[in-house]
């Protein structure tokens, strides 16, 4: 067999959910709130950004701190309001308002110019046959004709490029198993194959889908062809779902639920054809590099 795992630490969504009828086992909204959008795709930008830092991840009110190139032009503080007694920096909050769920806004921002408030850096993206969108500045979109290939643009990126990649989901959520979790230590999370396998189940999703972290990848010792190879491939995925959901409570801005929190509810060891039948057409993979 043949695995990888990245240094990826999973990082819930503060906002919101992708789901119409949530299964998260979070308290109810306090009375009648209104639904706000999830921001489970700003949580997966902050994921890959993270991973930048794992040499360096000292504290900071940005999460682009001592994130390689991007840490002298985004860990500066901003005062959008104008207000200069007021520090704010880029972190999933202010990424959330930016992207808004928004494949194409990810990809926009991050392949901006650092003069045009951007990232500077360039993106990826798969898309599926006839679903191919107009090219963002510095985004190269390849196309996957089937499962076979996704999983080879994942295979690639992950073992040659050691980079792990958003990946779009539609109408499919991760369970858990229901056996009770051990407690792990945030820093030392279970290898990939000691992880019970999370099922994934259909669940409808909003318009926007559901974005997901995938970070390493197992494969089984077997005759390698197209029909056959993607049997027995399990992918490791961080999932920012369950949500914070700190727009109705807020008091968990200081001290949210332990479950909440808990990396054996954002981590999930699945099966690759399971969960590959659930990427989005457009755009399913995103994943970003330094610009060549």
């Amino acid at each position: 067999m043949r695995t990888i795992e990245l240094d990826v630490r999973p990082i819930p969504q503060l906002y919101g959910s992708s789901y119409s009828n949530p299964r998260e086992g979070q308290i109810n909204r306090h009375y009648n709130a209104p639904k706000l959008f999830g921001s489970c795709l700003s949580a997966s930008l902050e994921m890959l950004v993270d991973h930048m830092r794992r040499y360096d991840r000292t504290p900071g009110y940005s999460s682009f701190k001592n994130a390689g190139t991007l840490q002298s032009k985004l860990t500066r503080q901003g005062h959008p309001n104008g207000d200069k007694t007021v520090h704010l920096m880029w972190n999933q909050a202010t990424l959330h308002n930016t992207i808004y769920g928004s494949s194409q806004a990810l990809v926009e921002l991050v392949g901006l110019d650092y003069v045009q408030g951007g990232f500077g850096m360039r993106t990826t993206s798969v898309s599926k046959p006839n679903y191919v969108p107009s090219r963002a500045e510095n985004e190269t979109c390849e196309v996957a004709k089937d499962d076979f290939e996704l999983i080879q643009f994942i295979k690639d990126t992950l073992y040659q490029q050691k980079q792990p990649m958003i990946a779009l989901i539609e109408n499919g959520q991760l369970i858990p198993p229901s056996q009770e979790f051990p407690f792990w230590d945030r820093d030392h999370r279970p290898p990939m194959v000691q992880l019970p396998e999370s099922k994934m189940i259909n669940t409808e999703t909003e318009d926007s889908g559901h974005a997901v972290v995938i970070a390493g990848i197992w494969e089984p010792f077997q005759t390698i062809n197209r029909t056959h190879h993607i049997n027995g491939v399990e992918l490791l995925v961080l999932d920012p779902s369950p949500s914070i959901e700190l727009e109705n409570n807020p008091e968990r801005f200081y001290h949210p639920p332990a479950h909440l929190i808990d990396p054996a509810f954002h981590v999930h060891r699945v099966n690759a054809e399971s969960f590959l039948r659930k990427i989005q057409p457009n755009r399913g993979l995103i994943w970003i590099n330094e610009r060549e």
